[in-house]
């Protein structure tokens, strides 16, 4: 098995789900693999024209620090130190789709809530919802 697996994203309910996979997987001495997922629509429209593949990599680039920067922050105010091996993946897609394939053998997926229900939750759907009824490993939701 791969370990825990979180997803998080620019949203204060990451942190709450950061900071649970962090505790978890130092608890039972698991790695963590940190992952967030950039929208392929906003990517799609950085490629339409090929002198913006730098735009695309310092898009790319940006959403891998910010998830470097929560790490810091999270894993400061959780009082942890560098005892867990953390990995930070970004990919490109999906949220549900590249969530669920990336912890394809994880001991446990992790992701947030934001609790959006009824309509929200019809035109947008949930990305914790869809890694719930997709993941092939069991699936924590935490709640703010």
């Amino acid at each position: 098995m791969d370990g825990v697996y979180v997803g998080v994203d620019d949203s204060k309910d990451a942190a709450a789900a950061l900071a649970w996979a962090l505790r978890h997987a130092a608890a039972n001495g698991l790695p963590l693999t940190v992952v967030t997922v950039v929208d392929q629509a906003n990517l799609n429209a950085l490629w339409t024209d090929r002198s913006l593949d730098n735009a695309r990599d310092a898009h790319i680039e940006a959403a891998r620090r910010g998830v470097e920067d929560l790490l810091a922050d999270v894993g400061r105010d959780a009082g942890l130190g560098t005892g867990v091996d953390v990995q930070v993946k970004v990919l490109c897609g999906h949220p549900v789709k590249e969530l669920v394939e990336a912890a394809t053998n994880a001991d446990l997926l992790v992701v947030g809530s934001r609790g959006a229900g009824g309509f929200s939750r019809a035109l947008l759907g949930s990305v914790s919802s869809g890694v719930a009824h997709h993941a092939h490993c069991p699936v924590t939701v935490v709640k703010p």
